[in-house]
Parts: C-alpha cells; sequence; structure tokens
C-alpha cells in the first residue's frame, strides 16, 4: 500500500502480489574403473522450473476534498520456463612404466528461459463505470545458451616434479529473442 500526495490530488494504490514456482532437479553421477590404469565415468546435473507470478494493482485518484475521480486496475500475468542441462564424460589413462597421466573430458551444457508476460490496465469512473482499456502490453522473449567444451590435460613427472599441460577447445552459442506488442485501447 502507497500514497503519493500532489497539490490538487492524492494518488492512492494497492498492490497484492502472488506468485508459485514449480521445480524438479537431480544429479546422476557413475565412475568405472576398466582397470588400474583406465578408468571413465560421466556425470549430469539438471533442473525445470515454472516460476510464474500474478500481480493486481488498484489505484485510486482522490482530489483535495477527498472526492473521488477514477480508479486504474493493473493486471500483470508473467509465466515463465526455466531448464538446464549439464553434461560431463571423463576418461583417464595411466601410463605405468613413465608414470604420464592423461585426461579428457567432454562437458555440454544448455541453458533456456522463455517467459511470457502481459499486463491491462483498466479504468473505472467513480461510479465503478467500466471506462475502457486504457493500457495493453504482451512481452515473449525466449533466451537458449550452449556450451560445448573438450578438454585434454597431461601430467609428465620430471626430475624435481612434475610438468602438466593441456589444451582446451571451447564454442558458445546463444540466441536470445523478444517480441514486444503494444495493443490498441480504447
Amino acid at each position: 500500500y502507497g500514497a503519493t500526495f500532489f497539490p490538487d490530488f492524492t494518488q492512492d494504490w494497492e498492490s497484492i502480489y502472488t506468485s508459485n514456482q514449480d521445480q524438479f532437479g537431480g544429479r546422476l553421477a557413475y565412475d568405472y574403473q576398466i582397470n588400474e590404469n583406465n578408468s571413465i565415468g560421466f556425470q549430469y546435473q539438471g533442473s525445470l522450473a515454472s516460476p510464474n507470478s500474478q500481480q493486481n494493482t488498484v489505484t485510486d485518484f482522490l482530489f483535495s476534498n477527498n472526492s473521488f475521480d477514477t480508479t486504474f486496475i493493473n493486471k500483470n500475468v508473467d509465466n515463465r520456463m526455466r531448464q538446464n542441462h549439464a553434461a560431463n564424460l571423463h576418461f583417464t589413462t595411466k601410463i605405468a612404466s613413465s608414470g604420464k597421466q592423461l585426461s579428457i573430458d567432454a562437458d555440454y551444457f544448455s541453458y533456456q528461459q522463455t517467459s511470457e508476460n502481459r499486463f491491462d490496465i483498466q479504468s473505472f469512473s467513480k461510479e465503478e463505470e467500466y471506462l475502457g482499456l486504457s493500457r495493453s502490453r504482451d512481452v515473449r522473449s525466449d533466451q537458449r545458451i550452449q556450451n560445448y567444451s573438450l578438454k585434454l590435460d597431461m601430467i609428465h613427472p620430471i626430475e624435481k616434479g612434475k610438468l602438466t599441460y593441456g589444451a582446451k577447445y571451447n564454442l558458445n552459442v546463444s540466441k536470445n529473442g523478444i517480441e514486444n506488442y503494444a495493443n490498441r485501447c480504447s
């Protein structure tokens, strides 16, 4: 609840906000020792969520003599869907006679979020007569991100320690879209 005071009128508002979120997620991992020198494994983690919200705001305009003029009712609905996935496949081999070790990791990550947001502002007279829809807007967005990577790491024993070196390749793909519609109002 709030109020803004002007020289000739007061703007009072009250806002009611509700939201809910359904979410599901999980993780799965497995490692397998092929023999004393070789191992392989994978890991997956992901989640799905739908954080949705609705907000209704009622705004009254009162003149300095407390006479009521107009009420605006703003209805805002925001529906979202979000999902992310991450996967890893890894392999390690030891070259027993030399003490060298090679590790290979392949990773994949994806994130997606879609959103549909609509708000309508309706106006009413002091006699509660519907004056029409004064403003309406629809906004839709879609965001998608994917990441692929491949990494090689080598451990090479030397006389007083070890030398580690490697290489990594990474590819990112990102797509974003937004649609914004201002609807005709009376």
